[in-house]
């Protein structure tokens, strides 16, 4: 049987998507327009390179090229919205 210390994703346990994260899933989306599950998933059909990829891109702003904070809605360098 698998230890937790042993899994190196959420989708690789037996009770994936367990109740935690599906809650945290929840709040994430309502919140702040994003998915763990989602991400997890990505992950899951992708792998971890190409989700990195794709988030560096989403989350860059555009106007001064900074990572923007999931839990901001503007850019906490030059003030620009989220995409």
């Amino acid at each position: 049987m698998l230890k937790a210390a042993d899994l190196k994703y959420c989708f690789g346990c037996g009770k994936y998507p367990c109740k935690r994260l599906n809650h945290l899933d929840k709040r994430y989306r309502a919140n702040y327009g994003m998915s763990m599950i989602g991400n997890l998933e990505s992950i899951k059909k992708s792998g971890i390179r190409n989700f990195i990829k794709q988030e560096k891109d989403k989350w860059t702003c555009s106007t001064c090229g900074e990572i923007i904070c999931v839990h901001e809605a503007s850019c906490v360098f030059c003030g620009s919205k989220r995409r």
